[in-house]
Order: structure tokens, then sequence, then C-alpha cells
């Protein structure tokens, strides 16, 4: 472990905090660079800024609290005194990708913050983690009122999730931020400049206009799978060889989680499917569930939201389920048994489907 004593005592570290903090009286954060720091190891650089930023840290909260981090993107120890919690405070989750549309109203805030507050952009350029913060922290009661009411009118969502504390704690032990203070009655090119600056990757918009628009899906067909328990072995065997030709099913042993409202689970399951497969059999009007996922698809057939497969497994008079049934042509599986056939009507119908859209 380094003694710190033999490199730089405490004294020694407040007057450099002082030194950086001097060098922009209006940045609250301080920054100061790694190269101010003698080099301890040369073996664990890593670990190293850490130590100083604990140092600093440390030093400094003798006289009033205060919170350092090692920055390893800006390669700065950030310090922030007097982290309070009798100010306003409030953080907003920037989304990454349409990040100019808050531009406007971070600028406006910016023209009205007090010496006294801060706005603090977090930025995680992580291509794994892409996400953004804006920490506003005032104490003058009037500002705080005017940032509320911008805010408000602006309906920008906030949260209590995370505060200035916390994103500072990720910014250093995970390495996740590059963050700025954002500057006070700017000229807004400016302003904006340094705003955007701090992020590495493209906004969504841009992204669109070059061609790329990762809101394009063309999901296959998908198909709602209806019948008793009573038949699951033979309903597994067929849906198996289905789902081995590549179809996309809604099947209750797959599509309904533990503790999942079972009746809610169907309705949904059943809004977003685009052909259902009646599995019908004697043991399918004996079943409640069976009955709720009928009627459920006979008023999306009616409103013509999907189509529907008729397959007989056993000697079951279909009327008897519903009686509208024997109008429509159905697969009589008790005769026909062979899954491959079967299948490969299914797969007509589905494609015909897809011919229609």
């Amino acid at each position: 472990m380094v003694n710190w004593m033999e490199y730089m005592n405490y004294d020694t570290l407040r007057q450099l905090a002082e030194k950086y903090e001097m060098t922009n009286r209006k940045n609250s954060l301080i920054l100061i660079p790694f190269s101010a720091f003698p080099k301890v190891e040369k073996g664990n650089r890593v670990r190293e800024y850490e130590w100083w930023a604990y140092a600093v840290e440390s030093a400094l909260s003798i006289e009033s609290p205060a919170f350092a981090i090692a920055n390893y993107t800006i390669r700065c120890i950030c310090v922030k005194k007097e982290i309070s919690k009798m100010q306003y405070e409030i953080t907003i989750p920037i989304p990454y990708g349409k990040r100019s549309a808050y531009q406007d109203l971070l600028y406006e805030i910016c023209q009205c913050i007090s010496d006294d507050g801060d706005v603090t952009l977090f930025v995680s350029n992580n291509p794994y983690a892409l996400k953004a913060y804006v920490v506003i922290t005032e104490e003058q009661e009037l500002r705080a009122n005017m940032i509320k009411a911008l805010i408000e009118s602006n309906e920008i969502p906030c949260t209590n999730e995370k505060g200035l504390l916390e994103l500072m704690k990720e910014a250093g032990v995970g390495r996740l931020y590059n963050l700025m203070q954002l500057p006070r009655r700017e000229k807004k090119e400016i302003f904006c400049q340094l705003f955007q600056s701090n992020f590495y990757f493209r906004e969504e918009k841009v992204l669109q206009e070059m061609g790329y628009d990762a809101t394009v899906s063309f999901p296959r067909k998908k198909v709602f799978i209806s019948y008793c328990h009573k038949d699951k072995e033979v309903v597994n065997a067929i849906t198996d060889c289905m789902e081995e030709q590549g179809m996309n099913l809604w099947i209750d042993k797959k599509s309904i989680d533990y503790g999942e409202n079972l009746s809610a689970a169907i309705a949904s399951g059943i809004a977003e499917c685009d052909l259902a497969v009646l599995f019908l059999s004697t043991g399918y009007s004996d079943s409640l569930y069976a009955k709720f996922e009928l009627q459920n698809i006979v008023c999306n057939m009616i409103q013509e939201k999907m189509h529907w497969f008729i397959v007989k497994l056993d000697q079951v008079d279909v009327q008897t389920i519903l009686p509208v049934l024997c109008n429509y042509k159905y697969y009589d599986f008790s005769i026909e048994k062979s899954i491959s056939d079967l299948t490969t009507e299914i797969q007509k119908i589905l494609e015909h489907c897809e011919a229609k859209q």
C-alpha cells in the first residue's frame, strides 16, 4: 500500500486542488490532470489514480465535505466540493440518440443558473451502454423555481434514481462517463459545440439520413397455437416440427411466464399473431381456456386481424365446439396422420398471409 505522506501531504494536496480551482472560478467541478501527480508505481497505473483521488478527497474533506473520482476518459481527478443535500437537485436522463432535442432547454437553464448552482453533464460513450444524464444543482430558491418551471413547461421527464454523487461514483468506479460542467451564460453556438463534443456517436436522425434505420423490422408471421392440454403429446410433436421448419409460434408452454395472468397473456398473444392453428378434439370443448382462446380468435377473425387453420385431431364433431366451424374446411389429422404434410399445409397459409400484407 502506498504511503501518501512520502509523496504529497494533505496541505500540498489542498494547495494543488486550490490551484486548479482558481483556473476557472465559474466551474465548481475541479479537474486536476493526472500529470499533476507524481508517478508512484510503474506496474499499476489504474489503481494509482484511484489512490490519488482518495487522497485528494481525504485532504479536502478535513475542512468541508468533498468527493473525488479518477476519470480515465478525460485523464483527470474530478473533485466536487461541498456536495450538499440541502440544495435543489434534479437529474434529467438525456436520450443519447436524440440529445439535440434537449439543447435549447439546457441552454436556457444555464442562462438562469446562479453562481451557486451547476449543470453537470455525464455522457457514457461505451458502445454497450450509450446514455447520458444532466444533473442540475441550485442553492438559490428563486433560481431553482425558475429551473423547475422550465423543465415542467417543456414536459421533460426527470429521475430520482441517480444524483450527482451516484453518477460521480459510476464515473470513477466503472469509468462510465465523460463529465463536464456546462457553461453559464455562454453564447449559444459555443454552448452547443461544447455539449455535443462529449458525444462520440451520431444521433439517430443523422444515421437515418445516411440510410441507417434501426426502426426497420421484418419479423416472421406469428402463429398462435390453441389446443387442449389433454392433447399436448401430439400437439407438441406437431409444433416441434413447425418450429424446425422455421415457424414463429406463440404457445403457452413457452410464451407465458410463471406468475403471469393467464387470460391477459392469452389475449395479448392472440392480438400479436397473424394465424391461429386450432387443434380441435373431444377434450377441447371441455377446456375453459381453450374456449376463451376460441372466443378471442373469432373476434379477431371477424375484424380481419388474423386467419385460422383448423386441425381435427380425433372424431370430435366440430359443431359441438362452435356451430360456425362446420362452414370451414379443416385438416383431418385423425385420418391423414402426417405431421410433415400438416406442417406443409400450415406453411402455405402463412405464405398466403405474407402475400396479402
